[in-house]
């Protein structure tokens, strides 16, 4: 398979909170659509409203690494990141000491209850987090709760980090909206 970017690699890791290993759940079948491949047991709630996505039996190990271990591989800043890591969204953005603060523009999965998978945080979990680390919600694809379909459970969400000088296409995003202070 070639590659798209020069500048990218790809890792056979998952990320994760810390290095180690976890059990990695795999779905069966055709993965054109969605892998949907999890560190979590997906949710009964999951398994009644997707009846068509069936599971191995067993699990596999896989290494796991956090993010900030992208150093390692003279990543030091992200502009932006997409981080749809099926379920485990919270605990990669809460173990993020070093690269977190350095990105700019980030998009993620993130589910509303019951959620896809067992034991994991969700959006209002992930959203208070960011907040917390001087990000704000840009946007979002979530539909008002009253219209929600079982596939609308889960939807992208557009952070900001409020903490970095704009730059480049956003500093022309906040001039365009009237935000720009100087």
């Amino acid at each position: 398979m070639g590659r798209a970017n020069p500048n990218s690699k790809l890792l056979n890791m998952a990320l994760s909170g810390k290095v180690g290993q976890m059990d990695f759940y795999l779905r069966d079948g055709n993965f054109s659509t969605s892998a949907v491949n999890t560190l979590h047991e997906p949710t009964d709630w999951f398994n009644e409203h997707f009846p068509q996505i069936s599971w191995q039996r067993e699990t596999v190990k896989v290494q796991t690494m956090p993010l900030d271990s992208l150093a390692f591989y003279d990543v030091h800043a992200v502009d932006f990141l997409e981080l749809d890591v099926q379920c485990h969204e919270y605990n990669v953005l809460q173990a993020s000491i070093k690269i977190l603060p350095t990105i700019t523009i980030m998009q993620i999965e993130a589910c509303l209850p019951p959620g896809m998978c067992k034991g994991t945080a969700l959006y209002e979990d992930i959203r208070s987090l960011l907040t917390q680390r001087g990000f704000s919600l840009l946007a979002t694809d979530a539909k008002p709760d009253s219209l929600l379909h079982p596939q609308d459970r889960c939807f992208d969400a557009l952070f900001v980090n409020l903490t970095k000088e704009p730059t480049g296409a956003l500093a022309a995003l906040d001039v365009a909206r009237g935000l720009d202070a100087r």
